[in-house]
């Protein structure tokens, strides 16, 4: 994902918004997770809750 040959799904979006990282020593997990929070404000991205799940609501078209 870091060099724009995957698709990111809404669930890989939820795991990287929420995670919390344990042990990364060569830092690729913190780039990954930045990244994805960095895409959620640029898109706009609004995260909302349905039951026990989330959903993601896109602001403009991408």
């Amino acid at each position: 994902m870091l060099n724009g040959d995957n698709t990111l799904t809404s669930t890989m979006l939820n795991i990287l918004y929420d995670c919390k990282i344990i042990y990364d020593p060569q830092g690729i997990l913190n780039k990954l997770v930045s990244e994805t929070k960095r895409l959620v404000k640029e898109l706009g991205l609004k995260r909302y809750r349905v039951g026990r799940s989330y959903g993601w609501d896109f602001k403009h078209e991408i």
